[in-house]
């Protein structure tokens, strides 16, 4: 995870001091590290993706022949094929820009002939999607179930995050809201996993109030990804940030005063921003822009949640930038006060350590995996029910066992079973569970829970094994006397 984190740090200050002056490209690279949810989202595959995307952007930054470019858009399709399928948004809308611009060229007398443009434009990206293509035939569900499993991963996304919206607008609501989502969806459309389209069809209604929650927390979402911080009680991200109404809203009115007065700024002195960074960097900017539009309907649609577009949270930051370089020709202040008043608002704020030591989500189902790792042969053959600590239950069969001899309960089984007077090994046994992974202060904190470890033998239960990965503490449970 360091790793992506520097590596993301690097390429996208390289990307900025390109862009804009070097000064405030180093004060908006240490301004985006410090704030937590642009270098930590929940899950790693968020700041992965973002750094394919700041690749293809720096790959557009340095090509100086269509080949290039065409290059750069092949990475744009790496991003949107390999990490985040939205990333379709902008590929498409780089095709349209390219086009026309090749187009135009050509009304000109400048163009490359269709011949070349589709050459050096698509030969990228089909050898990346022959690529993709081949890795899929490789998988047990072949090219056409690849593609029903990226429908069936993005209706499961979409149902997710609704049933987050939902929590939203109803925070009177009990429960967990990471495996009661199935419910929600039931009883608002009619199905436990629903798509977009299929949730527009069933109910426009319930639809059109999860987007307009989106947009509601778009002002807290920009707080938390640019001060980490937010005005009001309800938060738009699954990461705990303070709420300081006061400074957050002070922060985000003064951003935005920046962004109105720079712009005009910008507007005004057009002719030196054109010489200067946008005709040098057309290619770059425009895609930069590009991720910058895909971000606008997944935060309406799907989330708020910054970590959803941190590519376009981060052309926000370059805009920033980009306004406060007009500032200072135009009103002539000094860059290195405006430098300072950008950190004193960044001291407003509570900025944790980026070192933190603190469990992730996905720290659980390794720990998992490490658990029944010596079980696995016998879990694929003979077949086993197997009860986890664990959200991401159906995943996790599909991972261990696509033929369903595997079965997988989690959190959404487990959780009402501790809350009742019926003894956790009792109902283990009548389940037919063989094995029990136990972690977690929900799990291990629960009286039920407390008994079962204290004797498990008296349920027919024994210990399997015990251990930690990663962060988690976790223990293994097996049916029987060994």
């Amino acid at each position: 995870r360091m790793v992506i984190v520097v590596a993301v740090t690097l390429v996208y200050f390289g990307i900025l001091r390109k862009l804009v002056p070097g000064v405030v490209a180093m004060a908006l690279t240490f301004w985006w590290v410090s704030i937590p949810t642009n270098i930590a989202p929940l899950y790693t595959v968020h700041l992965f993706a973002h750094l394919a995307n700041l690749l293809a952007i720096a790959g557009f930054l340095v090509s100086k022949t269509e080949r290039g470019r065409g290059i750069s858009f092949g990475l744009v399709a790496v991003s949107a094929l390999f990490f985040r399928n939205e990333g379709v948004a902008c590929y498409l809308f780089l095709l349209v820009a390219l086009s026309l611009y090749e187009w135009f060229r050509h009304r000109s007398g400048k163009g490359i002939g269709l011949q070349r443009f589709t050459s050096a434009y698509f030969t990228p990206s089909l050898l990346v999607l022959g690529f993709w293509l081949a890795l899929a035939a490789q998988t047990d569900s072949g090219i056409e179930g690849s593609f029903a499993e990226i429908k069936r991963k993005s209706a499961f996304n979409f149902s997710q995050n609704y049933g987050f919206t939902y929590f939203l607008q109803h925070p009177e609501t009990e429960g967990n809201v990471w495996y009661v989502y199935r419910e929600i969806c039931k009883a608002d459309f009619g199905k436990e996993i629903v798509s977009v389209s299929e949730a527009i069809r069933a109910n426009p209604e319930a639809f059109m109030n999860h987007v307009k929650t989106n947009l509601k927390g778009v002002p807290s979402s920009l707080e938390i990804a640019f001060f980490n911080s937010r005005h009001t009680e309800q938060n738009p991200d699954v990461v705990t940030t303070p709420v300081k109404p006061f400074a957050a809203l002070a922060g985000l009115l003064t951003l935005c005063l920046v962004w109105v007065v720079g712009g005009w700024c910008v507007y005004r002195e057009k002719s030196f921003f054109i010489q200067e960074t946008f005709q040098p960097h057309f290619f770059a900017w425009l895609c930069f822009f590009g991720f910058f539009l895909q971000a606008i309907p997944v935060a309406s649609i799907i989330l708020s949640r910054t970590s959803f577009y941190l590519t376009g949270i981060a052309f926000l930051y370059l805009f920033t930038g980009l306004c406060v370089w007009a500032l200072w020709r135009r009103l002539r202040w000094s860059l290195p006060g405006i430098v300072s008043s950008v950190v004193g608002l960044l001291l407003l704020q509570t900025i944790p350590s980026l070192w933190a030591n603190r469990p992730r989500p996905y720290d659980v189902p390794r720990a998992l995996l490490a658990a029944i790792d010596p079980f696995a042969e016998d879990m694929k053959s003979e077949g086993m029910v197997l009860v986890a600590s664990i959200y991401q239950s159906n995943e996790m069969h599909d991972f261990l066992d696509p033929y369903g001899r595997i079965e997988v309960k989690g959190m959404e089984f487990l959780l009402p079973v501790l809350d009742t007077a019926i003894p956790l090994g009792e109902q283990l046994t009548q389940e037919g569970a063989e094995l029990f992974f136990a972690c977690g202060q929900e799990t291990v904190m629960n009286p039920n829970y407390a008994a079962f470890a204290e004797d498990p033998s008296r349920w027919g239960w024994a210990l399997a094994d015990s251990g930690t990965s990663g962060l988690v503490q976790w223990v293994l449970y097996r049916r029987g006397d060994e």
